[in-house]
């Protein structure tokens, strides 16, 4: 009960409906507002960007989750994954987006896209988490640029960003 009771009064002080009185009274308990869940994973969080951070120093690269790599690369390429993930939704902390940048510079980079204004100096842009071009125009006048296939691979598409809470296919 009393733990019920201790999250309750954390959950009020999150949302900002704790009055005065009780925030002093609770005061007197050194990390009230921590739960040891929060306090546990902040901790795994900053195992897992150490381990990221000598990971890349050792091995010179990104840990790989997709092909069969040991357990422990898995791990980090998976955790590494869902902070892009996050990052792109919009949903990563300050602090958190400030210590991968310290820590691991370049953590984020597959998201840089170089475009090329005109003026022969390429810009750099962010790409949104779900935009994408397939199949660039073909060049040239040989058999590849020709053809019943080189009509599908002239165009460019571009899948628009998804908005985050949007459904995929709101006619469904």
């Amino acid at each position: 009960m009393l733990a019920n009771w201790l999250s309750i009064r954390r959950r009020a002080a999150r949302a900002g409906d704790l009055n005065e009185a009780e925030r002093q009274l609770l005061a007197v308990l050194p990390g009230w507002e921590d739960s040891p869940r929060s306090r546990s994973d902040a901790e795994r969080w900053n195992r897992r960007l150490e381990e990221l951070r000598a990971f890349r120093a050792s091995e010179g690269r990104w840990p790989q989750f997709r092909r069969p790599v040991p357990e422990s690369e898995r791990v980090l390429g998976v955790w590494l994954h869902a902070q892009r993930q996050t990052f792109g939704a919009g949903q990563l902390q300050t602090e958190a987006l400030s210590q991968l940048d310290s820590t691991v510079p370049g953590w984020n980079a597959w998201r840089v896209k170089k475009l090329n204004d005109g003026s022969g100096d390429a810009a750099v842009m962010p790409v949104q988490q779900d935009a994408f071009v397939v199949g660039d125009p073909p060049t040239g006048t040989g058999p590849a640029a020709s053809g019943p296939t080189a009509a599908s691979r002239d165009r460019t598409t571009v899948a628009p960003a998804r908005v985050p809470g949007q459904r995929r296919h709101p006619g469904r």
